[in-house]
């Protein structure tokens, strides 16, 4: 390997040891819609309160939500992250490829079945790391100085001259009006 080649790998590394500890599950037979509603209870949670969740929440999908969840504070603990400080902060459900299959019907006709996957991403992280990258991403905004624009003139028009006679009617107090149709 050229020198090139060895600093972009030791860059790789680095990067990789200061992410976040995840685990991925991938190609999981199940809707992506039916996932996300066991995902929804466990985002923003810490790492024991959300296998307690999965324990006892009776959707198919828990069950592989949880080994993932396992798999994921594996992962933290061999990088070095305190276990008991780890909540859930990133979960993420994504479609993935359909099997297309074919249910025969009547008058030889033919429906097309679709056996949907997904994808499912879990990131664990510190209630600290959390708030640092909360207060990283709230930058100071730069304003810019709003600038005054002159006024459009008005050109004189036929129609201009109508509508000043209409605001000046409209101005005049009702009492006015009834005065000079009598």
């Amino acid at each position: 390997m050229s020198t090139r080649q060895k600093e972009k790998a030791l860059a790789r590394r680095e990067k990789a040891k200061a992410a976040a500890p995840f685990a991925k599950l991938n190609l999981l037979r199940m809707p992506a819609s039916k996932v996300r509603l066991v995902v929804d209870l466990i985002r923003m949670k810490p790492v024991e309160e959300a296998l307690n969740i999965l324990t006892f929440t009776p959707k198919s999908a828990a069950r592989s939500l949880a080994k993932l969840l396992r798999s994921a504070v594996a992962n933290a603990d061999a990088k070095g992250y305190d276990v008991d400080q780890l909540i859930v902060s990133n979960a993420q459900v994504g479609e993935a490829p359909q099997m297309k299959r074919f249910r025969p019907r009547a008058m030889g006709r033919a429906n097309r079945i679709l056996k949907r996957t997904c994808h499912i991403t879990l990131e664990l992280n510190t209630k600290a790391k959390l708030k640092e990258l909360k207060l990283a991403a709230k930058a100071p905004k730069i304003k810019v100085p709003k600038v005054e624009r002159a006024p459009k003139p008005q050109a004189k028009t036929a129609g201009t001259s109508l509508a000043a006679a209409t605001a000046e009617a409209s101005s005049k107090k009702p009492s006015d009006k009834a005065k000079t149709k009598a």
